[in-house]
């Protein structure tokens, strides 16, 4: 369990930042509450699976753990890229031009 405190201690600034990168100011609350909202529906997600796998035998529980860490992984080095101008997330009007 410390080990996987000791994670979240690791990737937590690093998360924060590349969702900081992306997110305009005038919105940042509304994705960063979507963020908050999609990131609870995966744990709860996660959890039963780990918890089902687990409850037959360890080694399933694990792959699917390895599995996550890899997709992660990726996930983690594809957002480290720098953002460009068109990648930051808007929630303005679509149908209103701007310059």
């Amino acid at each position: 369990m410390a080990v996987l405190r000791a994670a979240q201690a690791l990737f937590l600034p690093l998360r924060s930042d590349l969702l900081n990168r992306r997110v305009s100011i005038a919105n940042r609350a509304t994705v960063l509450s979507a963020y908050s909202f999609a990131m609870n529906l995966a744990a709860v997600g996660t959890n039963l699976a780990f918890g089902r796998l687990a409850e037959r035998s360890v080694v399933p529980a694990l792959a699917l753990g390895a599995i996550f860490c890899f997709c992660g992984l990726f996930f983690v080095l594809w957002g480290l890229q720098p953002p460009r101008k068109h990648d930051t997330i808007s929630l303005q009007n679509p149908l209103r031009k701007t310059e």
